[in-house]
């Protein structure tokens, strides 16, 4: 991820410890109330360097549909999120149709919330997948180490 033209290391991984079943269930109700949320999980990240332990993040697919009022839909999920959590605690909310670059990583820390459109989820997953594999084979061929004077060798 690139952030002010430097790179950032995002390690996305399982919460090392489970919340409270009431608290996630009431996550999961608000959310599963805001017909725009397609899925979402709630990993654990950990940004080493500007953090000393990782915080749980909220990560929200939106159907495409609501793409065009995404400013309305991210204050939905935010009250939604804010109703379902107690005042003395917070996660972040991304947005993963934003940063679809991500959806492989929280995938794979199996931390699946919520599902209320397993189609949207299939297709962005393997939109994703796509793209990533496509990425991959248009990439060019890494540079050979050379001096920066030996032009004639790149």
């Amino acid at each position: 991820m690139s952030v002010d033209d430097t790179t950032v290391e995002l390690i996305i991984r399982p919460p090392a410890t489970e919340w409270p079943e009431d608290r996630t269930e009431a996550l999961r109700r608000e959310l599963g109330a805001c017909s725009d949320v397609a899925f979402a999980h709630l990993p654990e990240v950990l940004v080493p360097g500007r953090q000393a332990r990782p915080n749980r993040v909220l990560f929200v697919w939106v159907v495409p549909e609501a793409m065009g009022a995404i400013r309305a839909v991210m204050n939905t999920v935010c009250d939604a999120t804010a109703r379902a959590l107690p005042s003395s605690e917070f996660v972040d909310v991304v947005l993963l149709n934003s940063a679809p670059e991500l959806l492989p990583a929280v995938e794979a820390a199996g931390s699946l919330l919520l599902e209320r459109d397993p189609e949207e989820r299939a297709r962005a997953v393997a939109t994703v997948r796509a793209a990533t594999e496509t990425d991959e084979a248009e990439a060019p061929p890494a540079e050979p180490d050379a001096p920066w004077w030996a032009f004639w060798r790149r």
